[in-house]
């Protein structure tokens, strides 16, 4: 990590990974979805070998500054605006099949990197400013619709996501033997199946996309009925 970008070797290999792709044609968000732990930290931190203190709850508020900790595969430039989903602590640390009520105050959340609190070779604490958040309970109601039809098509490369089911969510999940993956979160209405957000994970690039895509009952029912 230099004075000017934050970033860390892969702790598998030991190399520095290139900044991934933040843009899409389908999507209205690419983000980071590993590499960001939330406190509630204003002023003093705690050391970076200390592993254990109290990840945050509270969603991040346009405006107000926050103090993160990065870790890979976080790549930022001090000034540089990106994107993080934002799940509170015990989802974020267990996920959203063993926490689901805690999608809807999950959000996708817009940030610019402000300054360097203090640093190792694996780890930063970091101060952010937060510019929008956008949670994905809203999703399917303020961003603009777009055709989904085969933005699920990736899921065919792995054996039958799992499936789980939380009231108006449906959450795919599937991986090749835990070194490649892909989920997707799809907000049911009366009408529609929404993709509010599609994750994909490997070895140096955790990003999710988020967005508005309507998915064809057909193209969802192929998953849920397997």
């Amino acid at each position: 990590m230099n004075e000017d970008i934050v970033t860390f070797k892969c702790p598998a290999c030991n190399q520095l990974p290139e900044k991934p792709k933040m843009e899409s044609s389908q999507f209205e968000m690419v983000a980071f979805e590993e590499g960001i732990e939330w406190s509630d930290f204003t002023g003093n931190v705690p050391s970076l070998e200390e592993g254990i203190w109290a990840r945050s709850d509270q969603a991040p508020v346009a405006g107000e500054e926050r103090i993160i900790q990065a870790s890979h595969p976080f790549h930022l430039a001090i000034g540089e605006t990106s994107w993080t989903l934002f799940m509170p602590a015990r989802s974020s640390l267990n996920g959203w099949d063993s926490y689901p009520s805690e999608i809807d105050r999950s959000a996708f959340v817009q940030f610019s990197l402000e300054h360097v609190i203090d640093c190792n070779e694996e780890k930063a604490w970091v101060k952010i400013n937060i510019h929008h958040a956008v949670y994905l309970k809203n999703i399917s109601s303020i961003l603009p619709a777009r055709d989904g039809s085969g933005a699920l098509n990736f899921f065919h490369s792995f054996d039958p996501p799992h499936v789980y089911t939380y009231g108006d969510w449906i959450l795919l999940d599937a991986n090749a033997q835990s070194n490649l993956g892909v989920w997707a979160l799809i907000h049911k209405t009366a009408e529609r199946s929404h993709l509010a957000a599609y994750g994909e994970w490997g070895f140096h690039s955790y990003l999710v996309y988020g967005g508005n895509l309507i998915i064809p009952e057909k193209e969802l029912a192929a998953f849920l009925n397997a």
